[in-house]
């Protein structure tokens, strides 16, 4: 694999990185907000919000570790990123 190639991945996937925090910021912030104005006595709803919180925490700490594996693989590794991490089924969620 030439070094152009690696340097093109290697920024896709800082790209990726920023995109995905920002993501996870952004879901963290809204999920948040929710909780704030729902009402205490809504407990099925808070209870709602609170398991997609921690469904997000794990998607998250999955997604970090993915990161932290690719930084520390090869450039083959840096090429297969998209196919580990979760946030997409985050994303594909909040679609629906």
């Amino acid at each position: 694999m030439n070094s152009n190639l690696i340097e093109e991945t290697a920024w896709g996937v800082q790209v990726v990185y920023k995109a995905t925090m920002e993501l996870y910021e952004n879901y963290f912030m809204a999920l948040e907000a929710a909780l704030k104005v729902a009402p205490e006595s809504d407990v099925e709803k808070i209870n709602r919000l609170n398991a997609l919180i921690e469904e997000a925490n794990e998607a998250l700490q999955n997604d970090l570790a993915v990161f932290d594996k690719i930084i520390a693989s090869d450039a083959e590794g840096l090429l297969n990123i998209q196919d580990e991490l979760r946030i997409q089924s985050i994303y594909n969620k909040l679609q629906n």
